[in-house]
C-alpha cells in the first residue's frame, strides 16, 4: 500500500513541476525578460522601402497616340472582272500611275467594236438625212431623230471605253504596297481589296489631350514619341494641326503631328507614347510607382514608422512601473536591440508618372520612408523588417526586349 502511495506522490509532484515550469516560461516571455526583448505576437513581415525625395521635373504633356499614313488606302476595283495580270510585288515601293492589276477585257472590247459600228452607221444615216432635208424629201423631225441616235451611240462608245479603262488598275499615289489579296484568274467584284498602299514618309501621329491643356499647345510645337518596336529610340516631329472642336463626351481635343520618318521605321497603326516638353521646371515629391496601392477608397501607401510598443516601454517611450523598479545595473548590461518598425497606411494624391516614379501631390513629404514591395502581406500597424534588397534598383521603366 505504501509503495502505491509513494508512486502516486511522485507522479503528482512531477506534474506540478511541469506545470510550474510552463507558467514560469509564459510569464518570463510575456514580461519582456526573454532574449528577444519584444512582446510575443505575429512575426514581422519582410518588405522593401524607399525614401520620398524632391526632384525637379520639366513640365510636360503626355498622351498616347496612333501612327497614321499621310495617305493610305486599300486598292480596290470599281468594276467586276477576272484578274488577267498582276504587275506588282508584295512590299514593293511604287510611283504614281504604276500598273498594279489588269482585268480581262476581251468581252468589253467585243462590245466596243459593236458599238463603234453602230455609231458609224448612225453618223452615215444622219449625213443622208441632212441631204434629204435640204431637198425636201423628209421632215426636220426625222433629221432630229437621226442626230439623237448618233449622240446616243457616241455616248455608249465612250461609256464602254471608260469601263475598259477602269479594268486597268494603277497606283493613285506613291507609296509602299502590302501583301496582295488576289490571285491570277480570280473573279473579283467591285470593292474587293487587292492590296494596301501606304505613303509613310512622312507620317502623322494623332493623339488626344484634355481640354485644360488647349492653351499650352500650338502649331509647329515640337513633340517626341516612342514606340514599342524601337523602345530606345525617340522620334521627333512638329504639331501640324489642332482640332478646334472639343469632344462633349470625353472633353478631349485631337492633335495631329507630322514626323519625317525618313527611315520608314514608323508604320501605320503603331501605338505611340507622346511627350510635349513645355520648357519649364518644377519641384516635385516623387516615390516609386510600386509603392502606391489603388482601391475603392483612393490611392494609399504604407509609411515606415518606429513602434512605441516595445518591451519595457509605454506608449510614450518611458519605462513601465515594474521595469522602473528593476535592478539598474542588470539593465545596463542588457543587449541593445534595433527599434521595432510598423507599417502605417496613409492616403495620398498622385500626379504625373514618369518611368518607375510617380509625382505625389498630397500626403507625402520629402524624407518619408515608404514601403515599395510586400504591401499585400501587411495591414495597418503590422510589424515589419526592411530588407536590404531593393528590386527597383534593377528594374527598367521600359524593357528592351519582350
Amino acid at each position: 500500500m505504501s509503495y502505491r502511495h509513494t508512486t502516486a506522490t511522485w507522479i503528482i509532484s512531477g506534474f506540478v513541476l511541469v506545470l510550474a515550469g510552463y507558467l514560469f516560461y509564459d510569464y518570463f516571455e510575456s514580461s519582456g525578460e526573454g532574449q528577444s526583448g519584444y512582446r510575443r505576437g505575429p512575426p514581422p513581415v519582410v518588405v522593401t522601402a524607399a525614401t520620398a525625395e524632391q526632384q525637379f521635373w520639366r513640365s510636360q504633356l503626355t498622351s498616347v497616340g496612333t501612327v497614321q499614313a499621310i495617305q493610305g488606302i486599300d486598292v480596290t476595283t470599281e468594276v467586276a472582272g477576272k484578274v488577267a495580270k498582276i504587275d506588282f510585288n508584295a512590299g514593293a515601293y511604287v510611283e504614281t500611275g504604276d500598273l498594279l492589276v489588269k482585268l480581262d477585257t476581251s468581252t468589253e472590247y467585243a462590245e466596243l467594236r459593236s458599238l463603234e459600228a453602230q455609231l458609224e452607221k448612225a453618223r452615215s444615216d444622219e449625213h443622208r438625212a441632212r441631204q434629204l432635208v435640204d431637198r425636201g424629201f423628209i421632215s426636220e423631225a426625222a433629221l432630229q431623230q437621226t442626230t439623237t441616235d448618233t449622240k446616243n451611240f457616241k455616248a455608249q462608245v465612250e461609256e464602254q471605253r471608260t469601263r475598259i479603262h477602269k479594268k486597268t488598275i494603277r497606283a493613285p499615289f506613291a507609296g509602299k504596297l502590302g501583301i496582295r489579296q488576289i490571285s491570277p484568274g480570280e473573279l473579283i467584284s467591285p470593292g474587293t481589296s487587292i492590296v494596301t498602299l501606304q505613303s509613310i514618309s512622312p507620317v502623322f501621329v494623332n493623339f488626344a489631350l484634355p481640354e485644360h491643356t488647349f492653351a499650352k499647345v500650338y502649331p509647329e510645337q515640337t513633340i517626341e514619341i516612342q514606340v514599342a518596336a524601337y523602345p530606345a529610340q525617340i522620334f521627333t516631329g512638329k504639331i501640324s494641326a489642332i482640332n478646334p472642336k472639343i469632344s462633349e463626351k470625353t472633353r478631349n481635343f485631337t492633335v495631329q503631328a507630322l514626323l519625317a520618318n525618313d527611315e520608314a521605321l514608323l508604320q501605320p497603326g503603331m501605338f505611340a507614347d507622346v511627350t510635349i516638353d513645355l520648357g519649364k521646371q518644377r519641384p516635385v515629391i516623387v516615390i516609386p510607382v510600386s509603392s502606391v496601392t489603388f482601391n475603392a477608397f483612393g490611392e494609399s501607401v504604407f509609411f515606415v514608422r518606429q513602434s512605441a510598443q516595445q518591451s519595457g516601454l509605454s506608449g510614450t517611450g518611458t519605462p513601465t512601473a515594474p521595469e522602473a523598479g528593476r535592478d539598474q545595473s542588470r539593465d545596463s548590461h542588457a543587449p541593445e536591440h534595433p527599434p521595432a518598425l510598423i507599417a502605417e497606411r496613409g492616403f495620398i494624391k498622385t500626379g504625373e508618372r514618369r518611368g518607375l516614379m510617380v509625382e505625389v501631390l498630397k500626403g507625402v513629404q520629402a524624407g518619408d520612408r515608404i514601403v515599395t514591395a510586400g504591401q499585400i502581406k501587411i495591414d495597418e500597424g503590422a510589424s515589419i523588417i526592411i530588407s536590404d534588397d531593393d528590386v527597383l534598383q534593377t528594374a527598367k521603366p521600359r524593357p528592351k526586349e519582350p
